[in-house]
């Protein structure tokens, strides 16, 4: 029986740093074993890892994450000739029929992975929704009435006519659905993805890994420093024209991954040439696990063990 799960254990030693800040601008770290490590949170080594241009040299479906999808389809919409009041309610309509969005005008939207497929089907689907009146009316009467599924449930009778505008409810649903989780990019398939007003968008992510910690116990230092002024001597002002301090740390990390290879496969769907898709994507992943590094305070440090 192949094994489902593949396991890493890395150890990669940092020359004096700070790869990963906290609000304060020092690097992050963690008690554990009665003493203080210094840290870098899974989420920062994620994003440097899918970013990579060894990961993107060696995976090509790459999806994007981002929480500006909403400004996207406004100003795609304003191009093809919307006026801004129907290209603003077409634009919620289209969030709303797909449920990924529970945006209002005092909230942001939610940052999202999204499927390259995804996003290529929402430009198709932008790209034939010319301004036309009853296209409008359709598309925000069926965006309101996914809105208020379920209320008044039971009421009235279920004619022909309300089983044919069911039907055709139900075609224009279907065309302007952009979301699809049948088969994922890459990095959503690896490192998952969670909406929060439509759990059945979800993936699970095949990816898990540890917060890297220094095998032992580690003092973050202050780095007093100064900026000379070129000229000060010419102006006969003496002294240092900037003073700051900035944090750092060094240690030996310690790195555990596992990725669930039965997950990645599911997620990834059903592809043309899935095995090959799947077996590059975890060289990809080795590799870049090996040769990335987080980019924080780089130019300061140049810590790229």
């Amino acid at each position: 029986m192949a094994a489902r799960f593949l396991q890493l254990h890395l150890l990669t030693p940092f020359a004096p740093s700070n790869l990963n800040r906290d609000d304060l601008g020092r690097p992050k770290t963690a008690f554990m074993g009665g003493v203080e490590r210094v840290r870098i949170s899974s989420q920062c080594v994620k994003r440097s890892l899918r970013l990579s241009d060894e990961f993107k040299g060696q995976v090509k479906d790459l999806g994007t994450r981002t929480r500006y999808l909403r400004e996207h389809i406004l100003i795609r919409l304003t191009e093809l000739g919307w006026d801004d009041e129907r290209a603003t309610s077409l634009t919620k309509a289209l969030l709303d029929i797909n449920k990924i969005s529970d945006s209002d005008k005092d909230k942001k939207d939610q940052i999202v992975m999204y499927n390259s497929s995804e996003l290529q089907k929402l430009d198709a689907i932008l790209s034939e929704v010319r301004p036309d009146e009853a296209l409008y009316t359709a598309i925000t009467a069926l965006a309101a009435k996914n809105e208020n599924k379920g209320k008044g449930k039971g009421k009235g009778k279920n004619t022909r006519a309300a089983s044919q505008a069911m039907a055709d409810d139900e075609a224009l649903r279907k065309k302007l659905t952009f979301i699809d989780i049948s088969h994922c990019s890459v990095d959503v398939a690896l490192f998952g993805r969670m909406l929060a007003a439509d759990p059945h968008h979800n993936v699970e992510a095949a990816f898990q890994m540890n917060h890297p910690l220094t095998v032992a116990a580690a003092q973050i230092e202050p780095d007093y420093f100064t900026a000379v002024d070129d000229w000060s001597g010419k102006m006969n002002k003496p002294g240092a024209s900037h003073l700051d301090v900035q944090y750092f740390a060094s240690g030996l990390f310690y790195t555990y991954v596992n990725v669930d290879l039965e997950q990645l496969r599911c997620n990834l769907g059903e592809i043309p040439d899935k095995e090959t898709v799947f077996k590059g994507t975890i060289v990809a992943l080795i590799n870049s696990l090996t040769c990335v590094t987080p980019s924080g305070k780089q130019n300061a440090f140049a810590s790229r063990s």
